[in-house]
């Protein structure tokens, strides 16, 4: 008995210090145990070596015969700055490590009895009465408007200078008052004889004229050089690959000839229609690169213009002239007043027309003049006079002009037109008035259409009415008798009534219409007229 008692206290004893000198978990992650027998003690039973078999430790030895100790890991610890309690003792500015806070001292005015009071205490028992006038308020605001007066003085005194600077750089001159002397448009006479420059923004040209090619090469390579050197001093880089040239004569026979002019070193280069400010120039002065470079730019953009018309739908008529007016007539306007008298300009009109069909909604073998009329805009040959003589004018009154005092050369050709040798130009008349006067003289009033620069009545209708209403008024439309002429049909031209051939006349009286209108109600655009058009507006 005794031996039964001993054996499982010494298993015991052996066993749990090995159990307990590692950490649980580090214990459970190296074990190996998967089952559990149930001990045959009691339940509430104190344990002892009675009750407690020596099954319940059988596996344990086996499991932990190859348990190693894992050695500890010392964990870092870094260091926390805590900061220290305030207590009674660390407020002690005695005994705080801290130095003491020390206070600003109040300033004592030394200052004597008999001298001026300061500004900051206004002491005004021993202020004199100028003084005391000087610091009223009236006098207050006085020198506020004053002060101020001063700063703006000095803020524009210096805007001045830096803007007469910056003009001074680009070759302006400024007047006393700042503002520009010359006109956007400078014309320069330089020292070289037989040479002009002129000046727009920062487009600049060269002219010469001479009786043979060597001697404008020469001129116009001396007035280079110079440009050259005004460039230098004023640290400014000259570019000689963009820069172009181009002789203007009639010489059939030296059509090809080309200019040999160098600079900086690098040799121009020779364009036989070069583009300044915009205007394809060529070598006679015709300007027909420029009228058709023109007339392909209206045709794009009546292209855009077509976008908002269609067969049975468009936009409105006040919108379409405008657009036509903003889009095609300023493009083919453009510098007109040098190239109005060529004539290559019939060509632009060509693309202007049908701009104006597509405003009206009329068809292409309309009169050119009823076009017009119903589209309320002045012919393009009409308006370009127009513009040409208003420059004219600026040329001949205006001294800021780059032309002004400018004598023509005389003319050897007839065909050549030339803008100083035209003698139209209008001084008192407005230009709108003067459109109107030239179109009345050129084409006879119509009491049917009557010239006007607005559209023609009934322009806020629909687009299919409005579009059918020009056509009535014009006619010429899609009835059976014109088609019959233009050759789209080979049928009879007889109208579907019965009674008689169907011409534009006949649709206005038609009895196969409810309505029927006459020339004065289209003109009008009455209820009447409206009702004609909206019922031959899918036919005609």
């Amino acid at each position: 008995m005794d031996r039964n008692k001993t054996k499982p206290s010494k298993k015991y004893d052996r066993v749990m210090p090995r159990v307990y000198s590692d950490s649980r978990l580090s214990l459970n992650s190296r074990s190996f145990v998967t089952r559990h027998e149930k001990s045959p003690a009691k339940v509430g039973g104190k344990p002892s070596i009675s009750n407690v078999s020596s099954s319940v430790f059988s596996e344990l030895p086996v499991v932990l015969n190859d348990y190693d100790p894992i050695e500890h890991v010392k964990k870092v610890v870094t260091p926390r700055v805590v900061k220290p309690r305030k207590t009674i003792k660390s407020l002690d500015p005695c005994l705080s490590p801290v130095k003491p806070r020390v206070f600003a001292r109040p300033r004592v005015s030394h200052r004597p009895p008999n001298s001026a009071p300061s500004l900051p205490r206004r002491d005004t028992e021993g202020w004199s009465d100028s003084l005391r006038q000087c610091h009223s308020s009236h006098s207050q605001t006085q020198l506020h408007e004053l002060k101020n007066e001063i700063q703006s003085f000095r803020e524009t005194e210096r805007f001045q200078a830096l803007k007469a600077k910056l003009y001074e750089s680009c070759g302006v001159v400024l007047n006393d008052d700042g503002q520009l002397c010359e006109d956007k448009s400078v014309q320069v006479e330089p020292e070289e004889k037989g040479t002009a420059r002129f000046l727009y923004a920062d487009d600049l040209a060269l002219a010469s004229q001479a009786a043979t090619f060597e001697e404008v090469e020469g001129t116009l390579t001396a007035a280079l050089r110079k440009l050259g050197d005004y460039y230098s001093q004023n640290a400014l880089r000259p570019n000689p690959s963009k820069t172009q040239s181009c002789a203007f004569h009639l010489r059939n026979h030296q059509a090809n000839r080309k200019l040999d002019i160098t600079w900086e070193g690098v040799k121009i280069q020779h364009c036989s229609s070069p583009k300044y400010l915009g205007v394809t120039l060529d070598r006679s002065l015709t300007y027909k690169t420029h009228c058709q470079i023109t007339k392909k730019k209206v045709s794009s953009r009546n292209n855009l213009l077509r976008r908002l018309t269609s067969t049975s739908w468009g936009a409105s008529p006040q919108v379409l002239r405008t657009s036509s007016l903003a889009l095609c007539f300023s493009a083919a306007e453009y510098a007109c007043p040098i190239w109005a008298r060529s004539a290559h300009a019939r060509e632009v009109d060509v693309a202007l027309n049908d701009t104006v069909r597509i405003v009206t909604g009329c068809l292409k073998p309309t009169p050119l003049h009823k076009l017009y009329s119903l589209a309320g805009i002045a012919p393009p040959s009409i308006r370009r006079k127009v513009a040409w003589s208003v420059e004219k004018a600026k040329q001949e009154c205006d001294s800021r002009h780059p032309l002004y005092s400018h004598t023509a050369a005389p003319s050897r050709l007839k065909s050549r037109k030339a803008f100083l040798n035209s003698e139209v130009s209008l001084t008192d008349e407005n230009p709108q008035n003067a459109r109107l006067r030239l179109w009345e003289e050129k084409q006879p009033q119509d009491p049917f259409l009557p010239l006007e620069e607005k559209l023609a009545p009934g322009n806020s209708l629909p687009w299919h009415i409005w579009k059918t209403l020009n056509r009535l008024r014009a006619e010429v439309g899609c009835c059976k008798d014109n088609l019959c002429k233009w050759g789209y049909t080979v049928g009879t031209n007889l109208c579907d009534c019965g009674t008689a051939p169907q011409t534009m006349e006949h649709l206005l009286s038609c009895p196969l219409c409810p309505s029927t209108c006459t020339r004065e109600d289209l003109l009008q655009a009455n209820q009447n007229a409206i009702k004609v058009a909206s019922f031959w507006s899918g036919q005609i």
